[in-house]
């Protein structure tokens, strides 16, 4: 297993007692090597909830990068599709005060306006979760962080279909790593 660092500790740095008791070992958290993620997706039924006991929430897999022309490849669409969607909002939260429902309304119509709407809600949906994965981002886990792993991730993804028209490689170089919440 490789070692992830993660800020968990809640240490009061106004208490001497407390930072003896500062231990950064303890901010080390074990993180599976892409292999033995491999194993438990194929040996344990798919979750899509972030395993945290008691609480079931949806974890969905996004690219990181904002650069709109990297988006509109990812999903093909035309280049200009989020400017038209930034547009068509910003009239719907100046003329109504319930915008959503008139913004709705008026991408309704153009599946290029639907399609880049929803990867930027949910992304390529959810995935397929371990128990007890984490949120987080490929860029959290750099350097540790493998294309083989990237791989599964977005595999296990509901909507990878969006992004087969470019081989992997292109996908991970535009989406400049994956984070996921």
């Amino acid at each position: 297993m490789k070692r992830i660092q993660h800020d968990s500790q809640d240490i009061d740095w106004n208490n001497p007692d407390s930072i003896d008791n500062y231990r950064p070992e303890d901010e080390a958290e074990y993180l599976p090597e892409a292999a033995e993620l491999h194993e438990i997706w194929q040996t344990t039924e798919r979750h899509y909830s972030a395993g945290v006991p008691g609480e079931i929430k949806d974890i969905y897999l996004y690219p990181c990068t904002t650069n709109s022309l990297y988006l509109s490849e990812l999903i093909n669409v035309p280049e200009d599709t989020l400017d038209r969607l930034d547009y068509i909002k910003e009239q719907a939260q100046e003329e109504q005060a319930n915008w959503r429902r008139e913004y709705a309304e008026r991408i309704q119509h153009d599946d290029d306006l639907l399609r880049l709407d929803k990867f930027l809600t949910t992304g390529w949906g959810k995935f397929a979760v371990p128990p007890g994965f984490r949120y987080g981002d490929t860029n959290d886990s750099k350097p540790y962080f493998d294309k083989e792993t990237a791989a599964l991730l977005f595999e296990s993804s509901q909507r990878k279909e969006w992004s087969k028209h470019i081989p992997f490689e292109r996908i991970l170089l535009l989406a400049e790593g994956f984070y996921w919440y």
